[in-house]
């Protein structure tokens, strides 16, 4: 039985191939204490009133280099006090192109379905993955159809004006349309032989040596060559588990994964969780996924703040602090996604990870990128042992969102969550200034 749902299809309908026109809507979503709601309230803090003291450190840094830092947006979230979260920002609510940071929506929405059908069988007491995949598409059409003796709530009074008609988006009083990707085909995302207790992501147990040649195979070709081997022909991204390409996306920063990713999720199950966490705020905008990374693939644009993908340093930090605090998903899942984020060692190249892959067998996907945050902090004064998990973004210009773990030479640890957007194409010093402001201004208020 296939299960590719139109997202716009009769209640409990399944479709195997066809693509609606469907809506987008704005689902309901399970957290650990219910819907999410806003990501602000379930971390304890509001941006629309700072930390004074935290503000006031990085106001100095800011008016000490009004060329560089004054013209970077960037936003912190301190976690060092462990149930507390105070935040800053520079620039914070600006909606930004965040090139490949805009991948970790996908993440979002992949872990958050995931959490929501487990909830759901659960509720329901369903022990079949067939039985689920049904009930699914039936709460999913229905979200199509809202009642219309409800009347709409007004999430953004001013053009264009943005409501909900129960779970339905209203853009100027008409029903978002999506024109790309819109049903789930579950069974391209999950292992239904492994059963629903628990979901699992369908995989072909690809080990990081694996996925690091697949993301590089010009390495691969040219160790080939240099020992005298067949070269292996290069591998066809679409085609691999669904584990095994999210990894690639979010930790290697693929730029093929993404769309056979979405392809699977649908567009409006990337963008609900957006909507209903606060991540992408009806106001300012913020994170927002509209386009696959190849061309003529864009789905529609943000509703707010403009551009196909874009976001905003505060939804950044906001969603990274929510991985940390695990104030999403469950603590699994949230350990599972922030193994993706995490940077591991430099990977030196030209290594034959094929003679002794068990040097990295315990390695993490995002081990096989960089962090310009995690280079800026290396070697400031005091600084200590550093964990850092982070998804870098390069396109005509440099972002970072990270998480930082900082032992400090004192023996204190900071931990922080930390974005910097706007930063122009081969100015990283910019980008670690802003990084370096942040930590300092971390320790002065700590």
């Amino acid at each position: 039985m296939s299960h590719a749902v139109a997202a716009g299809s009769r209640a409990g309908a399944l479709r195997a191939a066809p693509r609606a026109h469907s809506r987008l809507v704005m689902l309901e979503h399970d957290g650990p204490a219910g819907p999410l709601g806003s990501l602000q309230a379930a971390l304890g803090f509001s941006a629309a009133a700072p930390d004074a003291a935290l503000k006031a450190e990085l106001d100095r840094a800011v008016a000490a280099d009004p060329g560089g830092l004054g013209k970077t947006a960037f936003a912190v979230l301190d976690l060092t006090t462990p149930g507390a979260a105070r935040y800053a920002g520079h620039r914070a609510t600006i909606p930004f192109y965040p090139a490949s940071i805009g991948k970790v929506a996908i993440m979002f929405a992949a872990f958050q379905l995931r959490h929501d059908l487990m909830a759901l069988a659960r509720r329901e007491g369903i022990t079949d993955f067939d039985a689920l995949a049904d009930r699914a598409a039936t709460y999913w059409a229905a979200a199509q159809q809202p009642d219309p003796a409800v009347p709409k709530t007004v999430l953004r009074a001013s053009k264009p004006e943005l409501a909900a008609h129960e779970q339905l988006l209203l853009i100027d009083g008409k029903p978002a349309r999506i024109y790309h990707y819109d049903r789930v085909r579950l069974e391209r995302i999950f292992d239904k032989s492994a059963g629903i207790a628990p979901l699992r992501f369908k995989s072909d147990g690809l080990g990081f040596h694996q996925l690091y040649y697949i993301e590089y195979p010009a390495e691969r070709r040219d160790l080939d060559a240099k020992l005298g081997r067949p070269v292996v022909p290069t591998t066809d991204v679409s085609k691999l588990g669904f584990a095994d390409r999210l990894a690639l996306t979010v930790g290697f920063s693929n730029n093929y994964g993404p769309r056979a990713l979405v392809a699977d999720l649908g567009f409006a199950l990337v963008t609900s969780p957006l909507l209903r966490s606060g991540l992408f705020d009806p106001e300012h905008g913020g994170l927002w996924l509209g386009n696959a990374y190849e061309k003529g693939k864009t789905f529609r644009g943000a509703p707010v703040g403009g551009g196909a993908t874009t976001a905003t340093a505060l939804s950044l930090v906001t969603l990274m602090a929510a991985l940390f605090r695990e104030v999403v998903f469950d603590p699994a899942a949230c350990a599972e996604a922030r193994r993706l984020l995490h940077k591991g060692p430099g990977i030196p190249i030209g290594v034959d990870f094929d003679a002794d892959p068990a040097a990295w067998a315990g390695a993490d996907a995002g081990a096989g990128t960089t962090s310009f945050v995690l280079q800026a902090l290396r070697g400031m004064p005091g600084a200590g042992a550093l964990k850092v998990h982070s998804k870098l973004g390069i396109y005509k210009g440099t972002c970072d969102v990270a998480h930082v773990e900082h032992r400090l030479a004192s023996g204190r640890t900071l931990r922080y969550a930390v974005a910097i957007l706007d930063v122009p194409d081969g100015q990283h010093a910019r980008l670690g200034a802003a990084a370096r402001a942040v930590d300092e201004a971390v320790r002065a208020v700590n």
